[in-house]
């Protein structure tokens, strides 16, 4: 009995790793390479719908959490594209699972546990850029967009206030979405 529920469980990881795989293959090589922005941001969503179909389907079928294997088995299969881009959305990819597996695991597999994965996914394509221009410039980082701001800001009467209060306005209405979704 136990052999059929893990058989189960390796189906369908496997048949949702393939569709998010093809789709990202397919969509995102299409999106990023006509540089049509926020295409990342709707590729996450894309990957948080996927991931929910699964859970749900999981859950229906008594099979446990398939979301991070999910999402690693497509990080895995990216690397296998011919062309593109392919660390950052492996990073992405893996990252993402993770997020939602933990809205699954800290409030269940249920509709709960599902919203806090979404909006944990969905801060994920906001904090990569940082984390990897960090992790590659360190302190330069911060000085050069203080160095920007310093000289840009004033030219179009902005304030760091406004720009940051923005920010936070696209992050929270793109993390609305996602719970919505």
């Amino acid at each position: 009995m136990e052999s059929k529920i893990k058989i189960k469980k390796v189906e369908l990881v496997g048949k949702y790793s393939a569709m998010l795989s093809l789709i990202e293959l397919a969509l995102g090589s299409t999106l990023h390479s006509l540089r049509i922005p926020f295409s990342g941001n709707f590729l996450s969503l894309n990957q948080g719908f996927l991931l929910c179909r699964a859970s749900i389907e999981s859950r229906e079928s008594q099979l446990g959490s398939v979301a991070y294997g999910i999402s690693n088995v497509s990080a895995v299969l990216k690397s296998l594209a011919p062309a593109g881009k392919k660390l950052g959305p492996m990073l992405s990819l893996s990252m993402q699972g993770l997020l939602f597996s933990a809205g699954e695991r800290l409030l269940g597999a249920n509709l709960g546990g599902w919203m806090l994965g979404m909006a944990l996914l969905s801060l994920w394509t906001f904090l990569q850029p940082i984390v990897t221009y960090y992790v590659f410039f360190g302190s330069e980082l911060v000085r050069a967009l203080g160095y920007f701001a310093e000289k840009t800001l004033p030219n179009y009467q902005l304030d760091w206030q406004i720009l940051i209060w923005a920010f936070l306005l696209l992050i929270c209405l793109k993390v609305l979405f996602a719970v919505f979704l």
